[in-house]
């Protein structure tokens, strides 16, 4: 298994990164695979846990 996480982007959608900070931007939504736990879907403005 890989322990890093992995993110599904919607077409329409874009992470963005600054300062170390992941950010949703765009029209759709991200889905965030973590080992271990659940997939959880993030939105627009949602800063992503990685």
């Amino acid at each position: 298994m890989n322990a890093n996480p992995v993110t599904g982007i919607e077409e329409g959608a874009a992470v963005r990164v600054e300062d170390g900070v992941a950010t949703v931007v765009g029209e759709h939504r991200v889905k965030l695979f973590r080992c271990g736990a659940p997939p959880e879907w993030f939105r627009t403005g949602e800063r992503l846990p990685i």
